[in-house]
This record gives C-alpha cells, structure tokens and sequence, in this order.
C-alpha cells in the first residue's frame, strides 16, 4: 500500500501547486476597478419579500432608507405568525417611497410576484431580508447594467464570521474571482432590467425552493448576460454552523436536481453535459455503495484482502477531501491573504457535508417547503 499513499501523496502536490498558480493568475488578470456612473440613473424598485423575518427585516430596512440613490421606491412583501408584517409596517410608517404588502403562504416567487405587479421601475432589485448593505450599494449594483448587460448579481460577505460562514465566503471567492462564475446568487441581490422580467414572465410559483438558481437558469437558456458586480457588497446571513449548513444543503440539492430535470433539454442536452450536471451525485453515491461493498469485504471477505478494501475507500475519501482542501491555497493566492490558509481544513469539511446531504436530498426529492428558514441569528441587537 506504500505505492498507493505516495500516488495520492503526489497528486495531492500537484493539486495544490495547480490551484495557487490559477489564484496569482487570476489576482494578476484582475482588471482595475474603475467608478461608471450613468448618464441619468435609473427609477428602481427594491423588492423584499420576508417570511417570519422578524428578527432580522429592521436591520434590513434601516440600512434599505439609508441608501444614497436619487430615485427609488421600496416594495416589501411580509408575512408570517411572528409579526413580520405588523413589523415592517411600523417601521416603515413615516418613510416616503416604501410600501409594506401582506404576503400569503406560498412561497417567495410568490410573493415577489406580488411585489413585482406594484412596481413602477424600469429596474427591479430583489433582495433577501436579512440583507444589510452600505449607502452605496444600490448606485454601485445599477451603474453595471446596460442594454446589452441587462442583469447584474452583487457579492455578499457573512454577516457572522464562523470558520464555516468563512469556508462558504471561500468558495464564493473562488467562483467568482478564479472561476469568472457570472451566476445569479441571490445573498448580494439581483438587479434586472424591467424588459427582462417582461421577458421571462411571472416567476414560477411551483418553484418554491432554489428561486435564484432557476431564474439563472431560464435567463441562460434565453442567452441573456448576466454580469457579478463585486463593488457591489453586501452582509447578509449565511450558515454559521455546520448542522446549519447541513440543512440548508439538503433543501439546495432537492432544488438543484430539481431544477436540472426541470430544465433538462438545456442543462442535459448529451450524455456528456449529464454527466457534468450529475457528476457530484453520482460520485456521492459511489462512495456510498464502495463504502458498504468495502464493509461487506471487512466482515465476510477472505483474509487476506480483508484490509485491502476499507483502505482503498478510506484512500479514495482523504484524496477527494485533500483535493479540496487545496482551494484554500487558491484562495490566499488570488486574494494575497495568508490568513485563509488558517481555514484550510474548512472547504473540506463542506464538501464532506455536502457529500452527506446529497444522500437525504436524493431520496426526497418531491419534498419541498415554501418557506424555510435556514439561518436567521439576529434579533432585535
């Protein structure tokens, strides 16, 4: 087995020494950050649609009337048991420009369709209600957009600095820095030319749980751009916890492989672009049936190879894991910061989270849920 750990010990170098020269590439490609302000801006229409959302939407909204834009309205579409929507009504009370709208059960498509049907805007932002962002981060999401980029998608940080909250901002550097990933994500809010929504037409109200990813879908499939605007930050709450992560991991995979069937013409039009849209589940589950054939040779094999299997899965496991780990190197490479080598363990411990979450998610498939609350850990401090 000495063979064996020294293959995996030298592709596991290689990894390593490939993922920090793509981060310095990447860091030396960087284009210089320049500040384009419009000719005239746009009028804009903010939609936030909050279920149960109490003890996060007055953050939301106090940093949402602190915004440094000339012409713009606020449409939030609130709901729940908790009081959201009494919330947002006493808290808006006074404020010029914002409207609180009560929102039905039915999910957030829902009731950004319902935000979407009172707007008046030749731009729409939809934002997540546990956002807060700086005063000029309305200006510096819509001064990207143009006719031939109509929709623009800005960059969040975590609210609350965990190693997995920071193993997830991780992964969002390395997508959008390294990878150039142009993809809708909701947690920076997505901003969207008005023609645009009169060209995909009413969001999908059966879709209850992925929205972001789906919209990013039906606009690839309509071949419209869509751009990342990194000066455009803002904090929002991502998981801090790994059974936080573990939950919401679950419900993006249903969503996921949801939207892929859904979606299936586009996304799997040949066996090759299958393969590349299912390749994490079908490894999920070969390390899932090696690892009991694996348990089955332990207990019932010869003995002579008794060992030989539990090895070889245990190997195949390390060096998934070990290969991940390297995007931390990757990380601190493009972004010239030692100290994310500090979270080196963490990209792994996701992956194997969601490697574990696949399982559930794929055995559940048709189980969905309006509203879930992944993680929301303010209050009213």
């Amino acid at each position: 087995m000495l063979w064996l750990a020294l293959l995996v010990t030298l592709h596991i170098l290689w990894v390593w020494i490939t993922a920090v020269r793509r981060g310095v590439s990447a860091r030396r490609r960087q284009p210089t950050e320049t500040t384009v302000q419009p000719a005239a801006w746009p009028f804009v229409s903010v939609i936030v649609p909050a279920w149960c959302e109490g003890g996060t939407l007055e953050h939301c909204l106090n940093s949402l009337h602190a915004l440094d834009y000339p012409h713009w309205e606020a449409i939030i579409v609130a709901g729940g048991p908790d009081g959201t929507y009494e919330t947002a009504r006493a808290i808006c009370a006074d404020w010029e420009f914002f409207r609180v709208l009560v929102q039905s059960p039915r999910g957030k498509n829902a009731a950004l369709n319902q935000g979407i049907t009172l707007t008046s805007g030749e731009v729409l932002v939809l934002l997540d209600a546990d956002s807060r962002m700086s005063p000029n981060w309305l200006k510096a999401l819509v001064a990207q957009l143009t006719a031939d980029q109509p929709v623009a998608c800005g960059d969040f940080l975590p609210l609350y600095e965990t190693p997995i909250s920071l193993g997830l901002r991780m992964e969002q550097i390395a997508a959008r820095g390294i990878e150039h990933y142009t993809g809708l994500q909701g947690g920076g809010g997505i901003a969207l030319r008005r023609e645009i929504i009169d060209l995909v037409g009413k969001l999908p109200e059966d879709v209850s749980v992925g929205v972001d990813w789906d919209l990013n879908a039906r606009l690839a499939m309509l071949k419209i751009e869509r751009i990342f605007c990194p000066q455009a930050v803002l904090q929002t709450e991502i998981s801090t916890t790994l059974r936080d992560y573990f939950r919401t991991e679950i419900r993006w995979r249903r969503a996921h492989l949801n939207s892929l069937v859904r979606h299936s013409s586009f996304f799997m039009p040949n066996l090759l672009a299958l393969t590349k849209s299912l390749y994490i589940y079908f490894l999920t589950w070969f390390i899932v049936l090696t690892g009991l054939g694996a348990g089955v040779i332990l207990i019932f094999g010869p003995h002579e190879i008794r060992l030989m299997a539990p090895i070889l899965w245990v190997s195949l496991v390390a060096w998934l894991l070990l290969r991940r780990a390297a995007l931390a190197g990757a990380v601190a490479a493009y972004t010239n910061q030692l100290r994310w080598l500090k979270l080196v363990w963490a990209p792994a411990l996701l992956l194997g989270a969601t490697l574990m979450a696949i399982i559930p998610a794929t055995l559940t498939l048709k189980k969905s849920q309006a509203h879930f609350k992944g993680p929301r850990h303010t209050r009213s401090t």
